[in-house]
């Protein structure tokens, strides 16, 4: 298991995971719109989704 092999709680890599991913479609949605995600744009997602 990676968690285990890498000394992380597993509910803690999963949260992080899928975080990740939502980034990841976050970025997909914004190129798709033609608006290029700036530092400040993925900045702002990632505090909110931190709260």
């Amino acid at each position: 298991e990676v968690a285990k092999k890498h000394g992380v709680n597993r509910s803690t890599l999963g949260r992080r995971w899928r975080g990740e991913l939502e980034l990841v479609r976050y970025i997909t949605k914004l190129n798709k719109q033609g608006l290029p995600p700036t530092r400040e744009i993925i900045r702002n997602f990632l505090l909110e989704v931190a709260r």
